[in-house]
């Protein structure tokens, strides 16, 4: 199953609202089984800032997830304005 580090991408860019699990199952879900997400959160406001860890149950989710990279995800803006972010996955 390999360690916890070897199963785990980072992923930048994301629209705040989409930092939590179920936003990530439908991102990476045709990767693999996910275990966790853990959001990072800005110390000030607590708020999510865009960056989550997302932990599979196999490398070779890792590998799949990373094929992600560059992927455009849709935020809706108040007034229905779309905006488009390119998110990271890296190691």
């Amino acid at each position: 199953m390999g360690n916890k580090d070897d199963r785990t991408v980072y992923v930048g860019g994301l629209p705040h609202d989409q930092c939590n699990f179920e936003s990530m199952q439908l991102l990476f879900g045709e990767c693999g089984k996910m275990l966790d997400v853990r959001v990072v959160r800005d110390k000030v406001t607590a708020k999510p800032n865009g960056t989550v860890f997302v932990e599979f149950a196999s490398k070779a989710s890792v590998t799949l997830a990373l094929g992600l990279s560059g992927k455009l995800v849709e935020e809706t803006l108040e007034g229905g304005r779309v905006i488009k972010h390119e998110i990271r996955v890296d190691r």
